[in-house]
């Protein structure tokens, strides 16, 4: 395969595979079409296939590849008498009719694509054309990378309430950290020892 130079070592959509593996079940069943999502390295982070059997690999050539590319979507409404498609070292072989890319951006940068490959019958689903279609995928590119951000917020939340913990288990005397309602947040083994409890009180209201 042609070498990507988009790649990078780590991946954000590598981080929630469940989710993505969702969302593309949910455009599959909605667009009635094969779904791939694809991360930085154009490596599956999930897909839902209805029809074909997808190709495993996929250079910059192919159109989801262009999608990362030129971090824009791209349609093609009947593969014979696309360029790109013409160019694709599978196009010999390829039994896909049409096809719709669309990035999926997150924080200003482009972290993978969404491609829907489309039978020969071309249906669309709910939506009336590829482009209807192509809207849609860009909406769940959307919501993906929303996922993406309340997953990473979750984890900064907990490195640092981990990181917390690690400081206040270091002072000798009882400390306990609450929310504005009273609500204990932390609190270390010191300040547990105080009420001969042998469990965290975290969860409990102060008073």
């Amino acid at each position: 395969m042609e070498k990507n130079p988009l790649m990078i070592n780590q991946t954000l959509l590598k981080t929630i595979p469940d989710s993505v593996k969702r969302f593309a079940e949910v455009i599959a069943r909605t667009a009635d079409a094969d779904v791939r999502i694809v991360d930085n390295n154009l490596s599956v982070a999930g897909e839902a296939v209805l029809y074909y059997r997808l190709s495993a690999s996929m250079g910059l050539d192919s159109v989801i590849g262009q999608v990362l590319a030129r971090q824009k979507r791209l349609l093609v409404e009947d593969r014979r008498q696309s360029e790109l498609c013409r160019s694709c070292r599978s196009h010999g072989d390829c039994e896909i009719c049409s096809m719709a890319g669309v990035p999926v951006f997150f924080e200003g940068r482009v972290i993978g694509a969404i491609a829907l490959f489309f039978p020969a019958r071309r249906a669309f689903g709910m939506f009336r054309n590829l482009e209807a279609a192509a809207d849609f995928a860009a909406q769940m590119a959307e919501l993906l990378a929303e996922k993406l951000r309340e997953s990473d917020e979750l984890a900064r939340a907990r490195r640092e309430s981990g990181e917390r913990e690690q400081v206040l288990e270091c002072v000798e005397d009882g400390v306990v950290c609450t929310d504005p309602a009273g609500e204990i947040l932390s609190c270390n083994r010191a300040f547990v020892s105080m009420f001969g409890l042998k469990e965290s009180l975290r969860g409990e209201n102060l008073q």
